[in-house]
């Protein structure tokens, strides 16, 4: 069974509308669902935004559920000019925010590569890259080749290397390298990078002008959950043949 998380819901929604047979499972950090995916079992997590709140729910997954592998998908902000909105990357390794280089499952990398995904170094930041000032900083880190900036992916690899489980992370890109995050998104992140979602809603709420951008983000993220579950089942396909 593979253990495929997220850092919110809607990154997950169209997977969760594809799996059959659902069923709830109880974990020490919250819900998940245990389905099919196609022929493959699965869980699905929302593991929170944020690498604590991230490597925290999927340690309490791996501890109550047995699996053999752990896919993580989202989205993520582009750092270089040749991953437009919308490209589906799949991680060549994983940058933590310690500077570790991590590697994902080579055969997961070469799957999702087949099936359009571009290889990319995962810059992992301890919060949003909210200006394309910040994200200059970040590709420094990233050296050459296509790359981009998230929170949790590290966490993610982290939890699953202390488990003795393969992984890979799928990411679509959200911004793009020269795109500037709306500020009231910024402003309604914790101290642990995660963002309050009831901040952002009145930061929209209050300005009305501000409402048309959060709605051409949430539907960046519509299409990006579309994208990652084509992705997962690709890569699922292969691994299962």
């Amino acid at each position: 069974m593979i253990a495929i998380v997220a850092g919110v819901p809607e990154e997950l929604a169209v997977l969760r509308r594809r799996m059959s047979a659902p069923r709830d499972v109880a974990t020490s950090a919250g819900r998940a669902i245990r389905g099919l995916l196609g022929d493959r079992e699965v869980v699905l997590a929302v593991a929170g935004d944020g690498a604590l709140r991230a490597e925290r729910s999927l340690d309490a997954l791996l501890d109550a559920v047995h699996c053999s592998g752990v896919l993580g998908v989202g989205v993520a902000g582009g750092l270089t000019d040749d991953l437009r909105v919308g490209s589906l990357v799949v991680a060549a390794s994983v940058v933590s925010r310690d500077g570790v280089e991590l590697f994902p499952e080579p055969a997961c990398v070469e799957a999702a590569a087949r099936h359009g995904a571009c290889p990319a170094r995962v810059v992992c930041a301890a919060g949003l890259a909210g200006t394309a000032i910040d994200k200059a900083r970040l590709r420094e880190r990233a050296g050459d080749g296509p790359a981009v900036v998230d929170l949790e992916s590290a966490a993610w690899a982290e939890s699953a290397t202390r488990h003795g489980l393969p992984w890979s992370v799928l990411r679509v890109v959200s911004d793009a390298w020269d795109e500037d995050l709306p500020g009231f998104l910024i402003r309604a992140q914790r101290p642990d990078g995660s963002v309050a979602r009831g901040r952002v809603a009145f930061g929209a709420l209050a300005v009305p002008t501000r409402i048309p951008t959060l709605v051409r983000l949430a539907k960046r993220v519509r299409h990006a959950s579309g994208r990652l579950a084509d992705g997962a089942a690709a890569i699922m396909s292969e691994a299962a043949a």
